[in-house]
Order: C-alpha cells, then structure tokens, then sequence
C-alpha cells in the first residue's frame, strides 16, 4: 500500500507546509518532525530522520541545499513547488485539495475543492 511508504508522508507533509502563509522553506529536520507527527496520528511505530528525509527527497528529485546556520532543507521555488505537486498527483494524495490562488494546484488538480487563500 503506497500510503505506507514514507515518501507518500514526506509529500503530505511538504504539501501541507509549502501551502502555509509566508513559508519560503522547510529544514529537513522540521520535514521529519512534521512526518513524525502525521505517523503517530495514523498509529504508526516508524519514525524518521532528517538524514533519511534528505536521502528519501533526493530520491524524489527534490535536492537539499545549506539554508543558512540552521543546516539544510528545501526552498519552496517554483520549480519544488511543481515537483512536489506532481508528486501529489502521482502518489495520489488522498487529503489534497486545491489552494485558491495556487498556481500549482489550478495546473495539477483543475476542478479539486477548493481551501482557503494560497499562502
């Protein structure tokens, strides 16, 4: 069941954050708390690390850079922004749903319900 892998959790996770107000990035160890806490919500033993987040998000061509002293992560440019996406689309994500405003989901998702204003 694809919902089991932990990439599925890592996209849930990166889609829930990118589509916050003001949040430009993410820290790879701010990815695996936020995937930690979504595998204890679902009953889950697995937990994750930053370094496995890293490995896991370059397996899905999203690639780590230095942000800064607080250590490496994610920016959310326009181009993660759509990788991510696609890969919500693909994994079939099942609690995606379109940001009014957000370009990537009127591209991706046409016509999926709507939530609130796009960050």
């Amino acid at each position: 069941m694809r919902s089991m892998e932990p990439e599925f959790t890592i996209i849930e996770a990166l889609m829930l954050r990118m589509h916050e107000k003001d949040q430009q990035s993410i820290l790879s160890g701010e990815l695996a708390d936020v995937v930690n806490v979504l595998f204890k919500q679902r009953g889950e033993s697995l937990t994750i690390s930053p370094e496995s987040v890293g490995r896991k998000l370059s397996n899905l061509e999203l690639h780590t850079e230095v942000l800064g002293s607080a250590g490496k992560g994610l920016k959310f440019t326009n181009d993660v922004r759509a990788r991510v996406h696609a890969l919500a689309r693909e994994y079939r994500i099942p609690t995606l749903q379109m940001v009014k405003g957000c370009p990537q989901c009127d591209a991706f998702f046409p016509g999926a319900g709507e939530v609130g204003d796009e960050a």
